[in-house]
């Protein structure tokens, strides 16, 4: 145990000392929420009304999806994860850290755009923290999961960079966080399903899908760390491509049944 916390704190440390780090998980989440604090609530009033929740998933989105991913195959190519298992270092604990120190800056990231949206542009707190917090551990694992998961399958760092966006570009577009999801055609918002930002903007929102969404959320971590693991073990022995493919799309059934239901 105090290994594997000197590492989270090594990893945390190095964050907090990686320009890259530093821009993805704080200036760029930090600029965009003053932006659309400032114009959206100016041209939307009521707009105040989901600012902090949609700005904290903003984050968490940056952090989880293309700060973490890169870090974790900039890792990758520099030996480390080869370094771990020549030295014993479980599977679970190598894959498990990066996150858990990413968890950390994206916590202090959102306890900023929580303080700065309610002094600042008069945005109203959480009814309920302890709603909140679970809304947002439910996100936050659930995008960590698809950014470890990312992470392992993609080949190189240009790779990593295109399939974040796959998942990063249509979460901001659909995902509540600009405008509702109701408001999107029939199409659009069945597909908006098969998104965590949507329901994590559901389960910021506290309705009657709330739960279903948590529930969603949580599967979606469960299943894309476990599938993570797989392909790390599987990545010394490179030669299965096609069951790498096909626990990358098991990773996404939670969300898929959900676009469905």
């Amino acid at each position: 145990m105090r290994a594997f916390l000197h590492h989270l704190a090594f990893e945390f440390r190095s964050g907090l000392r990686d320009k890259g780090h530093l821009l993805m998980n704080y200036l760029f989440p930090l600029v965009f929420f003053g932006l659309m604090g400032g114009l959206m609530s100016g041209i939307n009033p009521g707009f105040r009304q989901t600012l902090i929740p949609a700005m904290s998933l903003f984050a968490l989105m940056c952090g989880n999806l293309l700060s973490l991913p890169t870090a974790l195959v900039a890792s990758r190519e520099n030996g480390l994860f080869r370094a771990y298992r020549i030295n014993g270092v479980p599977s679970w604990a190598a894959l498990s850290v990066p996150p858990l120190a990413n968890l950390i800056h994206m916590a202090l990231v959102t306890a900023m755009i929580a303080i700065l949206g309610h002094l600042f542009f008069a945005a109203p707190l959480p009814a309920s923290w302890s709603w909140f917090c679970l809304s947002w551990l439910a996100v936050e694992t659930s995008l960590a999961g698809f950014g470890v998961l990312i992470a392992t399958l993609a080949s190189s760092s240009r790779s990593v960079v295109l399939i974040s966006q796959l998942v990063y570009i249509p979460s901001i577009v659909l995902g509540g966080l600009m405008m509702p999801a109701s408001i999107l055609p029939a199409g659009l918002a069945r597909l908006s399903r098969a998104l965590p930002a949507t329901h994590g903007m559901e389960a910021f929102a506290g309705g009657p899908d709330a739960g279903a969404s948590l529930a969603i959320l949580a599967a979606g971590a469960l299943v894309s760390f476990g599938a993570s693991l797989l392909v790390y073990e599987w990545e010394p022995r490179s030669g299965r491509p096609v069951g790498r493919k096909l626990l990358g799309l098991l990773a996404l059934a939670p969300y898929a049944l959900a676009m469905l239901i």
